[in-house]
């Protein structure tokens, strides 16, 4: 969590205003899009509650299942909040950072100034990315192949700790990019877990954070040791591997809200988890490809601040907790199979690609949800 961290300060000098300049030329763009994350209805996030799960029980996460609600499904009116970007990441630095306004160049870490080269690095080969996205979305024939070449153009390029493994059964098995651009990619063992509980692999460990990528329908059919797969291809339908998976990295972490981002083809979808609060975090889905086919750059910057949580999420807000919409996940593994003090103690890396699973793949009754009715709630915006 950003704000629980000693950040070390940078001196004054030539390389802030090179960068700010930088990011700068893409001004009107940028400014726009950081505008939008203050007001948009479509980039928010929803408070989910577990009502059932298997996650007290040894279970693989392409086993795993969660009957949830969101906050959003309440008939109490005084539940139904939505919480706008800025209220968990700090987007008002963006905007103080390319206004060079109140005092920042003082204020701003080395992470923070990192992460913003990592930015104008971005924005200015973003044409050629998006031409290399392009061709390879449409030419790839598996998923894998196609969100590895978005990770290496895309997730690792906006990363400040941009140490990037891929899981060794994960559909991809080439050493280097596929679009031939020549960046090596490493493969490992990113299963996490304890076999007692829920376990399983990370399709892509980027630093700190952890993407999971949805399979094609085709993908989906072929059997694999990996977390890779899933019931469908649609972010949506595959909601229970997502939760579980962001909860049991959360607390492998436990480093306060940790994302997990979910991908497909042509869309993301973002969850994070506060293991110490108990609250459980949904973003909408957001498209990766606007209307007219470029970059997404709302995306963009969505996924360069998640990305970089360390430096930028300001954690969960008082007024969220006082909600009182937590999802439960404690009192749950407790009530079934005291097993809490795994998770808070005994995760671990690697190791847990075959263990056997002592739970049978059941399919959740129902997950309650319905985004209706969006414009008439309350709104946790930044405070």
């Amino acid at each position: 969590m950003a704000d629980s961290r000693p950040r070390k300060k940078i001196k004054k000098g030539h390389s802030f205003y090179q960068i700010r300049n930088r990011v700068n030329k893409h001004q009107d763009l940028v400014s726009r899009t950081v505008e939008n994350l203050y007001s948009d209805e479509w980039i928010t996030f929803c408070f989910v509650k577990l009502i059932r799960c298997n996650a007290a029980y040894s279970c693989c996460f392409s086993k795993a299942w969660c009957v949830t609600k969101r906050n959003l499904d309440e008939t109490d009116e005084s539940k139904r909040a939505i919480v706008r970007f800025p209220s968990l990441f700090d987007v008002n630095l963006v905007k103080q950072f390319m206004n060079d306004t109140d005092d920042i160049e003082s204020r701003i870490t080395d992470s923070q100034l990192t992460a913003f080269k990592r930015l104008a690095d971005f924005l200015d080969t973003i044409d050629e990315t998006e031409r290399v996205l392009k061709a390879w979305m449409h030419s790839a024939k598996k998923e894998s192949v196609w969100a590895t070449v978005l990770a290496v153009h895309v997730l690792r390029k906006l990363a400040v700790f941009n140490e990037m493994t891929i899981d060794s059964d994960y559909g991809y098995k080439q050493k280097e990019c596929p679009c031939s651009c020549g960046t090596h990619i490493n493969f490992g063992d990113n299963s996490i877990g304890h076999k007692d509980v829920w376990h399983g692999s990370l399709d892509i460990l980027l630093g700190p954070v952890a993407v999971k990528v949805a399979p094609s329908d085709d993908e989906s059919s072929e059997k694999s040791n990996s977390a890779f797969e899933l019931e469908t291809g649609e972010l949506e339908e595959c909601r229970n591997q997502l939760i579980s998976q962001c909860i049991t990295f959360s607390y492998l972490q436990n480093a306060g809200l940790i994302p997990l981002v979910s991908l497909s083809e042509h869309s993301l979808k973002i969850f994070l988890f506060d293991p110490k609060s108990d609250m459980l975090y949904e973003s909408l889905e957001l498209d990766i490809f606007d209307e007219f086919g470029h970059i997404s750059l709302t995306a963009i910057i969505v996924l360069w601040l998640v990305i970089n949580h360390a430096v930028f999420c300001t954690g969960v807000k008082d007024s969220h907790e006082k909600l009182g919409y937590t999802s439960d996940f404690k009192s749950l593994v407790q009530e079934e199979n005291p097993v809490l003090p795994v998770y808070e103690k005994d995760l671990h890396r690697s190791g847990l690609k075959h263990v056997n699973s002592t739970v049978w793949k059941y399919t959740a009754l129902y997950n309650i949800h319905n985004h209706d009715n969006l414009f008439s709630l309350d709104v946790f915006d930044a405070e």
